[in-house]
């Protein structure tokens, strides 16, 4: 997709930062936005702890499938922010209700692409989760869990982050293109969330399940999302194995980029013929 993948030019990135900061002024003049997701998903990985710690308590060795209950609660602890920050509900709604309200009319003649637009207009809120929330959590539970973490394994924790919220947020972008066809899809985007949710490793980390299974899950992009870059950095997948993941979630992205386009080509004509 043109969009996607060209090298914005001054202006463009002049055009691009101005959108940025509007938003960002936007997200910060709602503590209550930034606030209370935060709690919500910190009181549902509280329950998540207590119980693995039942688990754990009964077991007889002090890990289970090599992971020791340390590991496990510093993975949901660290998993708990990420949550907000790759939640595609955000892109979602946006394109929804410009789509079904007609806003969308006006963004598409601007001189700045829709697609642009749309992931710029939700980065700012996940920039401050990421600043205020993520990287505070996952540096202390690193620090008081007494990780040591190669610096080549935090190199590539960075990019499966960008990768996972490119992968997300790609999704998201086809969900909110179906807007054109469907009057409320929010019943659709629901069903992605606990696919994502509970295949994705955020429910019980996918090294526990199956091996088959496991091994299956490994080639969807569902868990590249939340277990794969939380458990390379806390070693639960070897190495090797999460640099191979990897290099097949960076190839999900190319096929997730062509799918928007096509999938974006369409509506775009759809909405012309309809009068949107």
């Amino acid at each position: 997709m043109r969009e996607l993948i060209e090298m914005p030019n001054a202006n463009k990135m002049q055009m691009y930062l101005a959108v940025f900061k509007v938003n960002l002024k936007e997200s910060l003049a709602y503590e209550v936005d930034i606030i209370f997701p935060i709690i919500l998903v910190m009181l549902s990985v509280l329950v998540q702890i207590f119980v693995w710690s039942l688990v754990y308590s009964f077991s007889s060795s002090s890990s289970l499938n090599g992971v020791t209950l340390t590991a496990l609660i510093a993975y949901f602890l660290i998993l708990a922010p990420l949550q907000i920050i790759f939640s595609h509900w955000d892109i979602v709604n946006r394109m929804s209700s410009g789509i079904r309200e007609g806003g969308i009319a006006k963004l598409l003649i601007r001189p700045i692409s829709y697609i642009t637009q749309t992931f710029l207009e939700v980065m700012p809120r996940h920039a401050i989760f990421f600043i205020f929330a993520f990287l505070p959590v996952t540096i202390l539970v690193l620090m008081l869990g007494h990780f040591i973490v190669p610096i080549q394994t935090v190199f590539l924790f960075s990019i499966q982050l960008i990768a996972g919220y490119l992968t997300i947020n790609l999704i998201a972008f086809l969900i909110g293109c179906l807007s054109v066809y469907w009057t409320n899809i929010y019943g659709i985007s629901g069903g992605v969330d606990w696919i994502f949710y509970l295949l994705g490793g955020a429910l019980i980390p996918i090294s526990f399940l199956p091996q088959q299974i496991a091994g299956f899950l490994m080639l969807t992009p569902f868990p590249m999302v939340y277990y794969l870059p939380v458990a390379t950095l806390l070693g639960i997948i070897p190495f090797n194995n999460a640099v191979q993941t990897t290099l097949l979630e960076i190839l999900w992205i190319a096929v997730l980029i062509v799918m928007a386009k096509k999938v974006w080509s369409r509506s775009v004509k759809v909405m012309n013929l309809v009068g949107v």
